[in-house]
C-alpha cells in the first residue's frame, strides 16, 4: 500500500512537470485526493504530497492562470473547514506556500474570500492551525499592499 501510494504520487508529479496545462483540467479531481495524503502517517507520504502542490502552483504561474489559482485556492480553502487537525496544519502549510507563490508572480486571485477563510482558523482549537493562520495572513498582507 505504501509503495502503491508513492508511486502513484510520484506519477502525479511527473505528470505535472510534463503536461501542466492537462494537468490543470484535472486539478478538481487531483487536489482533494492529495488533501487526503497530507494526513497520512507517513512522512514521506506527506512531503510528496506538499512537492506535488508547489509543482501545481508553479505550473500554474508559468501558464499565467488567475482562473486555476482561483479554482485552486477555492478547493483548499474548503477543505480546511471539514478535516482534522493535522490536515488542517499541513494543508495551511499548502495555503501558505500558494499564496507565496501567486503573490510572488503577481497572479490574481480573490484575495477576499481566501482571508475570510484563513480569518475562521485564528480561533482554530489546534494552536499550530492558528499559528499558520497568522502566517498566511501575513502573506495575504503583501498581497492587499
Amino acid at each position: 500500500n505504501f509503495k502503491i501510494t508513492l508511486t502513484t504520487l510520484y506519477v502525479i508529479g511527473d505528470l505535472v512537470d510534463r503536461w501542466p496545462s492537462s494537468m490543470m483540467t484535472v486539478a478538481g479531481a487531483v487536489v482533494p485526493g492529495l488533501v487526503e495524503k497530507l494526513g497520512d502517517n507517513k512522512i514521506v507520504i506527506r512531503q510528496t504530497a506538499m512537492k506535488i502542490f508547489h509543482k501545481i502552483f508553479l505550473a500554474v504561474l508559468r501558464m499565467g492562470s488567475p482562473q486555476y489559482a482561483e479554482k485552486l485556492l477555492q478547493t483548499l480553502t474548503r477543505s480546511l473547514h471539514n478535516r482534522g487537525a493535522a490536515i488542517r496544519v499541513e494543508l495551511m502549510s499548502v495555503v501558505i506556500v500558494a499564496l507565496a507563490v501567486f503573490e510572488g508572480g503577481s497572479l490574481s486571485y480573490d484575495r477576499e474570500q481566501v482571508l475570510q477563510a484563513i480569518a475562521q482558523l485564528l480561533a482554530d482549537p489546534s494552536e499550530k492551525t492558528s499559528v499558520l493562520a497568522m502566517e498566511a495572513l501575513v502573506v495575504l498582507q503583501a498581497g492587499f499592499g
